[in-house]
């Protein structure tokens, strides 16, 4: 059994896409031949570390770079050492991450993955200084799309890419869950409920869905808005609502595990994000059938089902309330129950995924 060492680049909790997506992995993962690991940049113990110690997986707690670059790499190192480890795994869209590989380098790990999951950075001039240690340190290339590959790579560089899977059943939708979610928020069948999921970040973009919802309740006061998720702006989020006085509209349920019934309440997703490379929170959305609206600054590989409607970030949210209108009006006859199979089919299982993992882990072993 070959133990593989990840840095997911966030805490170990739902509120992180990526760490949400390793869990996924790991609990479908042929524990005889790989076990995880994991190294967060964080003192605070997140929701899946119980679930990961049980599994036979380790957690090294380290502090985060920004705030000590130099204990980072020291804590880092040991952490790396722990282990005869053939092979670290980071998750990551940017080149400062490129301490990590250059310290499992150090550590004599052999294959060092970087496994680009964006397409875009805030820290554009660190990202530009350090690319080159980035490369350097290296041995293989991932990416969760081609968007995100090129992103990170490089137009011409080889890099292979693996699906972004989902557990499709927790997704589909279902119209008894629908009925008995939309019971409990105590709206009709003709109440428009806008709504999302993912972390209240700014990548994320939340002050535009509160905007937009604000432009929509103009035009169909009857709407309700879901913003499934927590973060750093949630504070700030609260106060633009209540700025807008749509408080009585709004709910904010924060992280949970039961998004696939608050999907199925919802009429159409919204997805404004700054950047992305290929988010989980949409195609869950696609496997539930929910009309989606996403950014153009979204990579265009997740319209998996080419259902999704791209708006341009620069428009006014008046305007996207037009097409979210438009969305609704045209979709609520159609059949959702059948979108999770198609979305299987076209790979975006999480067991299909675990697999392609397993066998790439594999090839580098031999």
């Amino acid at each position: 059994m070959e133990r593989v060492l990840h840095i997911p680049g966030g805490t170990l909790s739902r509120n992180n896409g990526i760490a949400t997506f390793l869990m996924n992995i790991y609990r479908n993962l042929d524990k005889k031949k790989f076990q995880f690991d994991f190294i967060v940049f964080t003192e605070e113990q997140g929701e899946y570390e119980k679930e990961i110690t049980e599994l036979g997986g380790h957690i090294y707690h380290v502090v985060r770079p920004g705030l000590n670059l130099m204990k980072n790499m020291y804590q880092t190192y040991i952490a790396m050492k722990q282990h005869s480890y053939h092979i670290m795994h980071r998750h990551t869209a940017e080149a400062h991450s490129w301490t990590d590989f250059y310290i499992a380098k150090k550590a004599g790990i052999i294959h060092r993955i970087a496994h680009s999951h964006g397409t875009h950075t805030f820290k554009p001039i660190l990202h530009k200084v350090f690319y080159w240690l980035f490369i350097k340190n290296i041995t293989e290339r991932l990416a969760c799309g081609n968007a995100a590959g090129k992103w990170l790579y490089g137009d011409n560089a080889e890099f292979m890419v693996i699906k972004n899977g989902i557990e499709t059943p927790k997704f589909k939708f279902s119209d008894k869950i629908r009925k008995e979610r939309r019971n409990e928020l105590t709206v009709t069948e003709d109440t428009l409920v806008l709504g999302s999921a993912g972390r209240l970040a700014n990548p994320k973009n939340p002050f535009m869905t509160v905007r937009v919802f604000a432009a929509l309740v103009e035009k169909y006061p009857d709407s309700r808005l879901i913003m499934l998720g927590e973060g750093d702006l949630l504070a700030q989020v609260k106060k633009l609502i209540g700025e807008l006085d749509i408080e009585e509209k709004v709910l904010l349920p924060g992280v949970t595990s039961e998004v696939g019934s608050w999907l199925c309440a919802m009429d159409v997703g919204i997805y404004p994000s700054e950047f992305e490379g290929f988010p989980f929170s949409v195609l869950e959305a696609e496997v539930n059938g929910l009309p989606t609206i996403i950014s153009d600054r979204i990579s265009k590989e997740v319209d998996v089902l080419g259902t999704l409607v791209s708006m341009p970030l620069e428009k006014s949210p008046d305007m996207w309330a037009d097409e979210i209108l438009k969305l609704y009006r045209m979709n609520r006859q159609l059949p959702r129950d059948a979108c999770s199979q198609a979305v299987l089919e076209a790979g975006y299982d999480i067991k299909n995924t675990a697999k392609d993992l397993e066998q790439f882990y594999e090839r580098l072993l031999q």
